[in-house]
């Protein structure tokens, strides 16, 4: 955000008390919906200024989530009878590749390899500790550390981004945040995506948290949700910053800086229906998409992206004109529009 606006946001910001949050998500009005709030809202101010409204919805089309197949690295299989290695007695190594020759164990998928692939090479590296070097099985157990350890970025992706709990995380089939959701911090998954982050950078196994994580991130659609939320969110903003220039192009709000009835009408709207109700929705969603987002951007940096994620990613919060950039520019602009509107009258918060 850039620092001219800083000053007028955090104003708007401060404005926002504990009681006006409360009283807004409160049970009082169950039956409002994110959408109700944004349209009231325009429904208010068209109504103040003495404008037209135009409730046409701009249409969007979201960037939708790459399949499976595109995102999946290939890895060649290894051509290694494992069976070889049940032979050592004295290696805790043949325990895990019983598990994974089971019936079972030929379909793991999602953290389940993540966590064989870690173990295995923990538990090779001891064996191979305890081998006679000229051994034959030490060199075809050796050939398998190599293999696991030159595709473990592949795999890693494979089993994260490229796996059916990312993929469910990020789904669009749903719909706009409720303004309990928006208020309501996603902890969990918070904390489940910086566990994630964590163990990508250790050697340690975890297998209880590194469970629990992926059972948070594969039981919700939040990156999705978000995603919907901000879009209708850019659209109302537009549309207001269109009523607020529509009036600005017809006449001026005061033709001196100071109070006329007209001005006392629309600055009730924006006390009432701007501050108090549709900046507690943007505060919130805003704190919610920086911190989220910026926990993505982290995670899919910390992996050998692929390129179909790439660009899926970058059209969401990397480029100029990604959506996490144009949620900012909405919020920016609508605060200009206003900054503008009350300046004719000789009103400018925060100053």
């Amino acid at each position: 955000m850039r620092p001219k606006f800083q000053v007028f946001w955090v104003y708007v910001i401060n404005l926002v008390s504990p009681v006006v949050l409360g009283a807004l998500l409160s049970g009082c009005s169950p039956q409002r919906s994110t959408q109700d709030i944004f349209d009231n809202y325009l429904y208010r101010l068209a109504n103040s200024l003495d404008v037209k409204r135009n409730d046409i919805e701009p249409s969007a089309v979201l960037p939708t989530y790459p399949s499976k197949r595109a995102l999946t690295y290939p890895i060649p299989p290894l051509k290694i009878n494992f069976l070889e290695f049940l032979k050592l007695s004295n290696c805790e190594l043949q325990r895990l590749i019983g598990q994974r020759n089971s019936s079972l164990g030929k379909f793991i998928s999602g953290y389940h390899s993540l966590l064989y692939h870690r173990e295995f090479l923990l538990l090779a590296e001891r064996c191979l500790a305890g081998m006679d070097k000229s051994a034959s099985r030490y060199e075809l157990l050796q050939q398998a550390v190599n293999h696991k350890t030159t595709y473990r970025d592949e795999l890693y992706w494979n089993a994260s981004f490229a796996g059916d709990e990312f993929r469910y995380l990020f789904s669009v089939s749903s719909q706009v945040f409720t303004p309990e959701k928006i208020a309501d911090k996603p902890t969990d998954l918070i904390q489940a995506l910086q566990f994630f982050n964590a163990w990508l950078g250790e050697n340690s196994l975890d297998k209880q948290r590194l469970s629990q994580a992926y059972q948070t991130i594969e039981k919700t659609k939040w990156l999705g949700e978000l995603r919907l939320t901000m879009t209708l969110a850019v659209n109302k903003l537009k549309r207001a910053d269109a009523l607020i220039q529509q009036r600005l192009e017809q006449r001026p709000l005061c033709y001196k800086p100071q109070v006329n009835r007209r001005f006392t009408i629309v600055k009730n709207v924006f006390y009432q229906f701007y501050i108090a109700e549709v900046q507690v929705l943007l505060s919130k969603l805003h704190q919610q998409a920086q911190e989220l987002l910026a926990l993505i951007n982290q995670l899919q940096n910390k992996q050998k992206a692929h390129p179909a994620f790439a660009t899926f990613w970058r059209q969401i919060y990397l480029e100029e004109n990604g959506e996490w950039q144009q949620f900012n520019r909405a919020i920016e602009s609508h605060t200009l529009s206003w900054q503008t509107l009350l300046k004719q009258c000789g009103f400018l918060p925060g100053k």
